[in-house]
C-alpha cells in the first residue's frame, strides 16, 4: 500500500473516532529536536558513573543497590522538570485522535494541551496504586485519553528505567486487571488497522511483548528504519500485522494536521467551547470546594436535565458517605485523595456533556 493511501486510511479512522495514536521512544524531543533519551544519558555523565551500568543495547541502566537507584532516579526527574515540549506536539494535541498511549514517562504532552487550553484526562500504569480510571467514561475526539504505559516522571514509583523495574512490570501488566479497562474497550473498539505507531523501535524484544500484552494487531508505524528481510520486519508483518510507511514523522503529523485543518477538524481550546457557568463551577472544582459545585449544578440541573441532575445526586451521596468517612477517620489520608480526585474528575464528566449539549 502506498504511503498515500496508508495516510487516507489513517485519516478515515481518525474521523470515525476509531484511531488510537501510539507515542514511542524516538518522538521524544526536546525543543532542539534531540532525543530525550541521549539528552539525559549526557545529563547523568554516564561514562563516569560508578552507580550503575548501562545497557546501550536494550536501552536499560543496571543499579548497583537500592540506594543508588534512589539517586539516579532523583536526578532523572531534575533532568524532565526542565525539559519543553518539541513543536510538534502542538499539532499532535489538535489532531482528535480519541486515545493516545505513550511508552514514554514525561508529560511534555500534557503540558502541551494545557499550553493551549485543550480539554483532556490524564492517566498512567502504576502497579502499586489504584488510579481510579475505570471511573472514567470512553475517551473521545473532544475529551482525549492520554495514558502513560511507562508511568509518570513524578511518580518514581512508577518509573521503568531499570532492568529490575522492566522485569517486574512485564508480569505486572499481564494481569488483566492492570490495563485499565476503559483503555482495554478502546483498543478493542478501535478494530483491525486503526493503531498508528510514532517512533518505535520494533526490534526491543520488550516492545514486541507489550503490543501483544495489550493485543494490538494492524496498524500502521512511521519512524523506524527497518530491513524488510530482518526478522523483526516479518514479525511484524506477519504476526502484528503493521504496515510500515517511508514517510517522515513530523511530516506524517503536518500533513494530518494540514487534513484536519481544512475541514475544520482540529480540537479548539476549552474556552472557546464553555459557557460562563461552566468555566466558574470549574474554577471551584480546581480549588476542592466540592461541596458548593454540587450545590450550584443541582440547581442549574433541576428544571434543565433530568438525567444529569440525577447523576449529580448520586454524586452528592458519594461525597457524602465520604465526608462522613473523613469525620469518624475511617479512612486513610492517601485513599481520602483518591476518593475526591475520582469525584472531582465525576463533576468535570457533568460539566463536558453540559458543554456537548449547551446546557
Amino acid at each position: 500500500m502506498s504511503p498515500d493511501r496508508s495516510i487516507r486510511r489513517i485519516v478515515q479512522g481518525i474521523r470515525q473516532g476509531k484511531s488510537v495514536l501510539f507515542l514511542g521512544p524516538d518522538v521524544a524531543k526536546n525543543t532542539s529536536n534531540q532525543l530525550i533519551r541521549n539528552e539525559l544519558l549526557h545529563f547523568l555523565k554516564i561514562e563516569n558513573e560508578t552507580d550503575f551500568v548501562y545497557d546501550a543495547t536494550n536501552e536499560f541502566f543496571v543499579f548497583r543497590n537500592e540506594m543508588s537507584k534512589f539517586e539516579v532516579y532523583s536526578a532523572i526527574q531534575e533532568f524532565y522538570a526542565d525539559l519543553q515540549p518539541h513543536p510538534i506536539y502542538e499539532q499532535i494535541a489538535q489532531i482528535p485522535f480519541p486515545l493516545i498511549i505513550s511508552f514514554n514517562p514525561d508529560l511534555l504532552l500534557n503540558q502541551t494541551f494545557e499550553n493551549q487550553d485543550l480539554e483532556y484526562v490524564f492517566q498512567y500504569y502504576s502497579a502499586t496504586e489504584p488510579r481510579g480510571i475505570n471511573e472514567l467514561e470512553a475517551p473521545s475526539a473532544e475529551v482525549p485519553l492520554i495514558y502513560n504505559l511507562a508511568g509518570n516522571i513524578e511518580d518514581d514509583t512508577s518509573l521503568i528505567f531499570g532492568y529490575n523495574d522492566l522485569l517486574n512490570y512485564i508480569p505486572s501488566i499481564s494481569g488483566a486487571k492492570k490495563i485499565p479497562n476503559v483503555v482495554r474497550r478502546a483498543l478493542k473498539s478501535a478494530g483491525q488497522g486503526n493503531a498508528i505507531f510514532l517512533g518505535f523501535q520494533f526490534d526491543k524484544w520488550y516492545v514486541k511483548l507489550l503490543l501483544k500484552i495489550l493485543g494490538v494487531s494492524g496498524g500502521y508505524a512511521l519512524g523506524f528504519e527497518e530491513n524488510t528481510q530482518s526478522p523483526t520486519h516479518i514479525f511484524c508483518v506477519n504476526r502484528l500485522e503493521i504496515r510500515f510507511i517511508d514517510h517522515d514523522m513530523d511530516s506524517f503529523i503536518h500533513e494530518l494536521h494540514h487534513v484536519f485543518t481544512q475541514e475544520n477538524g482540529l480540537r479548539v481550546p476549552v474556552e472557546n467551547a464553555e459557557s460562563d457557568f461552566i468555566k466558574n463551577i470549574k474554577a471551584k472544582v480546581a480549588q476542592n470546594k466540592i461541596e458548593i459545585v454540587i450545590e450550584d449544578l443541582l440547581d442549574e440541573l433541576e428544571e434543565k436535565d433530568e438525567d444529569l441532575f440525577d447523576e449529580v445526586i448520586q454524586i452528592s451521596a458519594r461525597f457524602n458517605g465520604l465526608q462522613r468517612k473523613i469525620n469518624r477517620r475511617l479512612i486513610r489520608e492517601d485513599d481520602q485523595q483518591i476518593a475526591e480526585a475520582q469525584l472531582k474528575e465525576a463533576l468535570l464528566q457533568i460539566l463536558r456533556k453540559m458543554r456537548q449539549q449547551d446546557i
